[in-house]
C-alpha cells in the first residue's frame, strides 16, 4: 500500500492507511451543511485531506485513529491534498507504520556523545547531579524514546535525544570558541542536557504525537523546573546559588516572554543555551522541509515560519580541483 509520501498530485483512486492527525468539522460558506477537513499522517510524511459529502457517517472515527483511505490526490497551493471517498477505520496495524522514528544508530550516536560530554563536566555538585539523571532508568529510557516536538523540528520518535545532543554540541563549540571554561560552561552543558527534559511527559506518541494533559496543564519547561529540583534536592549540599541558576537556564532557554519563556536570560550561559536551542531546532525544522520538497521535486518547500525556502542551489559549473595559484 502506497505511503502519504509517495503520493502525486492527478491520481484518481489513491489508497492508502494513516492516522487521523486533525479532524475538524467545518461549514461551507456559499451553501448549507458541513464538510471534513482532516490532516492524515504516516512515518513518511503529512497530507491534508477533505470529506465533503456523508460525513455523518464518520462520527465515530477521531483523532488518533488509524484508518485506511480511498480518494483523488490534487495540487492545492503547491502541496498535495486528498479528496476522501472511502475512510474505513482499521485496529489490525503496526504502530511503526505511522509514526516517524530516528534510526537506531543516530539515537544511540546521539546518546554516547551526550556522555562523551558530560564526562568532561569537572564541578562535583553539577556530576552527581547528572549521576542521578542517569541512575534514574525509567526517565532515561523515555529520554532515548521521546520525540522533542509535536511538529516543525525532531518530530520523531527519539528526537529528544538528537535535539539534546545537538544543542549541547552547539554549546560545546560556543565554549571552546569564546574560551568559556570552568563552573561557567559546565552550568552551561548541564542546562542544555536538561533543557527539554519535560518533553519526556510532555507528548504521547504511540500512533501520532500528540499533547498529554500534564503537556497541555503545565508544559515541558515547568515538568523540566520540577524534575530537575528534584534531584538536587537529593544531594544534601548543593549550593543553593548553583542550583538557582541551572534553574534559571531551564525556564529562560525559549528566550523571550512572547515564546512561552517564564524568564529571558540573565546570564551569559542561559543566553547561549537559547540561541543554541534556536539555532538547532530551526536548522533541522527547515532542513525536512527541504527534504520533503526534493522528493516531491519542488523547486520551493513548504511554508516554515511563514516562509517558503529555495530547495535546490544552482550546479556548480566549475567545480573542479584547481590549485589557487
Amino acid at each position: 500500500m502506497i505511503k502519504i509520501s509517495e503520493i502525486k498530485p492527478g491520481t484518481k483512486g489513491v489508497k492508502f492507511q494513516a492516522v487521523i492527525s486533525k479532524k475538524e468539522k467545518r461549514s461551507f460558506s456559499n451553501k448549507p451543511g458541513n464538510y471534513l477537513e482532516l490532516e492524515l499522517s504516516d512515518a513518511s510524511g503529512r497530507v491534508s485531506a477533505k470529506k465533503w459529502e456523508d460525513i455523518d457517517l464518520f462520527e465515530e472515527i477521531q483523532s488518533g485513529d488509524v484508518v485506511e483511505i480511498k480518494g483523488d490526490s490534487s495540487e492545492y497551493r503547491g502541496q498535495v491534498q486528498i479528496t476522501v471517498h472511502k475512510m474505513v477505520k482499521v485496529t489490525d496495524f503496526n504502530p511503526a507504520d505511522f509514526i516517524a522514528a530516528y534510526a537506531d544508530d543516530e539515537i544511540q550516536n546521539s546518546l554516547n556523545s551526550i556522555m562523551e560530554i558530560v564526562e568532561n563536566i569537572k564541578n562535583t555538585h553539577i556530576k552527581k547531579l547528572i549521576e542521578l539523571f542517569y541512575n534514574d532508568k525509567e526517565t532515561y529510557k523515555l529520554f532515548k524514546q521521546a520525540p522533542a516536538a509535536k511538529g516543525y523540528h525532531h518530530n520523531k520518535v527519539g528526537g529528544l535525544a538528537v535535539h539534546t545532543f545537538g544543542v549541547m554540541r552547539l554549546c560545546k563549540n560556543i565554549c571552546d570558541t569564546y574560551k568559556i571554561s570552568g563552573i561557567e560552561k559546565d552550568i552551561l552543558l548541564t542546562g542544555a542536557l536538561f533543557h527539554d527534559i519535560g518533553k519526556i511527559t510532555e507528548y504521547e506518541y504511540s500512533t501520532k504525537i500528540d499533547i498529554t494533559d500534564a503537556g497541555r496543564l503545565l508544559g515541558h519547561i515547568s515538568i523540566g523546573l520540577i524534575y530537575v529540583n528534584g534531584l538536587i534536592e537529593k544531594i544534601p549540599d548543593f549550593p543553593k546559588e548553583k542550583a538557582d541558576i541551572i534553574k534559571h537556564l531551564i525556564i529562560s532557554h525559549h528566550g523571550e516572554y512572547e515564546w512561552g519563556s517564564p524568564k529571558r536570560p540573565k546570564t551569559l550561559a542561559a543566553q547561549i543555551l537559547h540561541f543554541a536551542d534556536n539555532l538547532d531546532s530551526k536548522i533541522e525544522g527547515i532542513s525536512a522541509i527541504i527534504s520533503n520538497g526534493k522528493q516531491n521535486g519542488n523547486t520551493w518547500s513548504s511554508n516554515y515560519d511563514g516562509r517558503a525556502f529555495l530547495i535546490s542551489l544552482p550546479e556548480d559549473e566549475n567545480n573542479n580541483e584547481q590549485e589557487l595559484f
